[in-house]
Parts: structure tokens; sequence; C-alpha cells
């Protein structure tokens, strides 16, 4: 994770817009564990179309004999789910509102949360923590869904105390310029949901502005005067606290090989090859190779992608995301403008070209 702040905009993957919303999404999978009826009716709802039903194990069945042969299923659905369902994405946040059957509109925002910032154990001082207790024994249950899985289906409930709204209501009054991602009927009546992509950098920036504020001392201090504890907090987790216990204990074990987040600040990440000026003679490299027709050809500096994957550039950049120079160069500007907001701190230049 590169951004500091301990909630920060993802990669999120979505189904292709002709897959009904009501068929695609579900509940998660620690809810109504006695109750397999309820479950046998998602099935039969999300029948006949891909569903996120088929990404999880309800938790209703983790003591049947099958619950391993399930999860390998789960793990081939994922991986063909990448391949031939989600076709779109968003790199940012999804503003996202909630309307329940009462009438009630609930705000949020979708994001991920830095799970250095998070810890279930008891008075470990951290900027994200659970609202309840973590019983440890339903841990090593969910890993095994976990390890191996090449998809994260989100369904965890930050909570932040902000009486002033500076959070999510300052990206909802912009909600009419944004970009609708989502919207329709959540299954077996759980009321209707529609989702705006935020990928604006000026937006993402005051959403992380917001989460300083509330995560400071000052605050803190503030609003908690009387508080036991005075270690700053800036989200408690709600719903949802065993699964991110579990994302916490898997990534400690993986943490425990080579990561990209370890090379991150690995000193052989970067080695300087040729420096003009350096040194009385410079060598270049040649590299030859034939021009396509309608190919675009991107030349730039590490500093530009070393804080963006392929696939955020080949989201902003391939000849299909950018067909023309005025795409081309909004795109050139928004991944320059997401690697400063990255913290990226080497010089930054990127040349997009495109052959006719």
């Amino acid at each position: 994770m590169n951004s500091k702040s301990c909630f920060a905009p993802a990669h999120i993957l979505l189904p292709s817009a002709q897959i009904p919303l009501e068929q695609w999404g579900c509940i998660a999978c620690d809810q109504f564990t006695s109750d397999r009826e309820y479950w046998q009716k998602a099935e039969a709802a999300a029948a006949g179309s891909p569903s996120t039903l088929n990404l999880i194990l309800p938790e209703v069945y983790l003591e049947d004999g099958d619950a391993d042969a399930r999860v390998e299923t789960i793990h081939a659905t994922m991986k063909d789910y990448e391949q031939n369902v989600l076709t779109r994405s968003v790199d940012g946040f999804i503003y996202v509102e909630r309307t329940e059957q009462s009438g009630r509109v609930r705000q949020g925002l979708v994001g991920m949360v830095d799970l250095e910032a998070y810890s279930y154990q008891r008075g470990a001082k951290c900027t994200v923590r659970p609202s309840e207790s973590t019983v440890e024994s339903r841990i090593p249950p969910r890993m095994k869904v976990r390890t191996g899985a090449t998809l994260e289906t989100p369904h965890i409930m930050m909570l932040a105390d902000d009486p002033d709204c500076t959070l999510i209501e300052p990206i909802a009054a912009h909600k009419d310029s944004l970009p609708k991602v989502y919207e329709g009927e959540l299954m077996l009546g759980g009321g209707h949901v529609a989702g705006w992509a935020v990928e604006d950098p000026a937006l993402i920036a005051q959403i992380e502005n917001a989460l300083t504020v509330l995560g400071s001392q000052e605050e803190f201090d503030k609003k908690y005067p009387d508080a036991t504890r005075r270690d700053p907090l800036t989200l408690a987790v709600g719903d949802g606290n065993h699964s991110l216990a579990t994302a916490k204990a898997c990534w400690e074990e993986l943490k425990k090989t080579l990561t990209p987040e370890q090379a991150e600040t690995d000193s052989r990440r970067s080695i300087l090859l040729q420096c003009v000026g350096a040194s009385p003679v410079v060598e270049p490299d040649f590299i030859r190779g034939y021009i396509t027709q309608n190919a675009s050809y991107l030349l730039c500096s590490d500093g530009f992608r070393h804080k963006i994957s392929e696939d955020e550039i080949m989201a902003k950049l391939s000849p299909l995301a950018a067909p023309d120079e005025d795409k081309m160069k909004e795109g050139c500007i928004f991944l320059t403008d997401l690697v400063k907001y990255r913290k990226e701190t080497d010089n930054i230049t990127v040349l997009l070209v495109k052959a006719e």
C-alpha cells in the first residue's frame, strides 16, 4: 500500500454492466450462520448468472465435510471471473448510497484499509481498531478460504466519528458530476444501492485530508477528553471484524516472505545504469523493433511507474482506453497526479505516442 493513510484508494474490479446487480451482489458470509434456508434461497436467486455468492463460503457450511472442495471451486471461479466477468474497474474510491426498505439512505465510501494500521490485539496502538472483542479461534477456518484467493470481496464496515461531516458528505455533493458505475436492487429484499466512481485526484486528496484530521491527536482529545486511552483513533471496525482479523493474520504470514511491500523499501529496487554527466563517456543502450499500426508506446521514467501497476497503466493508456490525443493526455495527467498522491519523490516524466 503506497499511501500513508489507513484508508486509501484501491483498484476495484466490477462486473460487466449487463450482469444484473440483484444476482451479482450478496450479503456477507458470516450472516445467517444458523439459517441454511436463507442461503438456499440466495442460491436460487443467483442461479444462471455470475454472482459474488460463488466467491464466498457461507459460514453455515464451514462444518460440512465438503468445505475443502468448496474452497477449490471458489478459487477456480475467481480465476474465471477475473478473465470473463470483471470487465470494468475503478482506480480510486466508490461513493455508495444504499437505500434501505424503510427509505433511509446510508452513505459510504468503498476503499482499502492498510493492514499495518490495524490490529485485533487488545491494547495495540493503531489507528484502526475493532469495536468488539476478537475470538481468535474463528480466524483459522476463514484463512482456508483467503489463502490462495486471487480476489477480495469486501464487506467490512468501517466507522468514522465525523460529526462535522468532513469525510463522506463533501464527496456526495459532487455525485452528479461523477460517473455512476452501478445501480439496482439488492438480493432478497436487501434494498437499493448505487455507486459512483471517485477517481479525481483532487477528491481523493480531499478524502485523505479529512482522514488525517479525524485521526489527529488534537481531534481525538477534543472529541474524547475523558477517554482512558490517549492514542488517536481514525476508524473503528464495525461489522466484519473477524474477516478483517483473518486478512491481518494472512498478511502476517505473507510478511515472512519477500513481498512487494518489502521490495518497496529495498535498496536494490533502484539502480542507476546510465546518467548523463556522471562520467566522461556515456554509452546508451539501443533497442530495435517494429512499429505496429494503432499501437501506443509509452516512454517514461521509473518515477512514473514505481507507484502504479501495469493494470492501472493499461486501464488509462491502452489504445482502447485512450483512442485519441485528448484521452491520451487525460490519462497521462491522471496517472502523474496519482503517483504524486502516492508520495513518489523521484523525477516523473511520461511520453505516450500512438502509431498511425
